[in-house]
């Protein structure tokens, strides 16, 4: 599989003129990502609430990068997503991934969306490696720089 970024991920491409415009912490140390997020009310599903497919993709987003931290470009072969609460739109929500073990054909990886502490909803994937990177930090300078 060639994976080859333009930039226009609906996630996190800056490229993506309504796209989510993600930018995420890459954290090598924690095998973790995190970002901080206010999603527009042309994100709700109900008034105030986002629609449960923008939630699903900002945990899968935080799930991808997570597994960055460990080197790996990815994508997601399979994803659980629990709704605990409503996640309102218009509020800043901090959006998390964290890889639990790495099993060489796939990653497992759990995320999860707070507000003010509060879990709102989570996640737990099986992430596929696809492209190893020297650095992710340094790729994904590149990519939002360049």
């Amino acid at each position: 599989m060639n994976l080859e970024d333009d930039g226009h991920c609906f996630a996190c491409g800056p490229e993506n003129r309504v796209g989510l415009k993600l930018v995420f912490r890459v954290d090598r140390e924690n095998r973790s990502a995190r970002a901080d997020v206010t999603l527009a009310k042309h994100f709700n599903g109900w008034k105030g609430i986002t629609h449960g497919g923008i939630v699903s993709t900002l945990l899968d987003e935080a799930m991808i990068y997570a597994c960055g931290a460990l080197g790996w470009l990815s994508v997601t072969g399979e994803i659980t997503v629990r709704f605990r609460k409503p996640v309102p739109t218009e509020k800043q929500l901090l959006v998390e991934g964290f890889v639990l073990e790495d099993r060489r054909r796939f990653i497992t990886a759990h995320g999860r969306i707070t507000l003010l502490d509060e879990i709102l909803a989570v996640a737990s994937g099986k992430m596929l490696p696809v492209k190893r990177v020297d650095d992710i930090r340094l790729y994904l300078q590149d990519r939002h720089d360049g």
